[in-house]
């Protein structure tokens, strides 16, 4: 049985983001709000002349790499790594089954603590998307 069907969404009731799925929910309306308010600055801006074309294209383009990038691509890379993981862990635990209580550890560790850096890097990059017109964080 791979790790896909032990962490964290059967043990922790999510679909391998964060610890529940009222957490999940609030990180998903939260981005999604954020999004749109980016979007609707760069649109506004972009009507009211108030700003570059490029800058409005990177405003755009962070908010596109906060959802395709931190919440899909690297979640499915790190996913699969912990499926490595899984595979090589499961190999110590059949020759030293002593392990097998620590490297739950390890498992529930390694993913808590990816969910937090996702979690913490697309917001990241949503609010400087947010912050790029004002002049508070430098454009790309």
């Amino acid at each position: 049985m791979t790790i896909f069907l032990r962490e964290p969404e059967y043990l922790f009731g999510c679909l391998g983001f964060i610890i529940t799925r009222a957490v999940r929910r609030s990180v998903i309306l939260l981005g999604a709000s954020l999004s749109a308010l980016a979007v609707v600055l760069a649109l506004t801006l972009f009507l009211l002349r108030h700003s570059t074309p490029t800058l409005i294209g990177q405003m755009i383009f962070l908010v596109g790499c906060a959802w395709v990038f931190v919440f899909g691509l690297f979640r499915l890379f790190w996913s699969g790594m912990m499926w490595v993981f899984d595979r090589i862990a499961d190999l110590f635990k059949e020759a030293m089954p002593g392990l097998s209580k620590p490297l739950h550890y390890v498992y529930l560790g390694y993913w808590i603590f990816f969910e937090l850096w996702f979690t913490l890097g697309f917001f990241i990059v949503l609010v400087y998307a947010l912050l790029l017109p004002f002049g508070v964080v430098q454009p790309l």
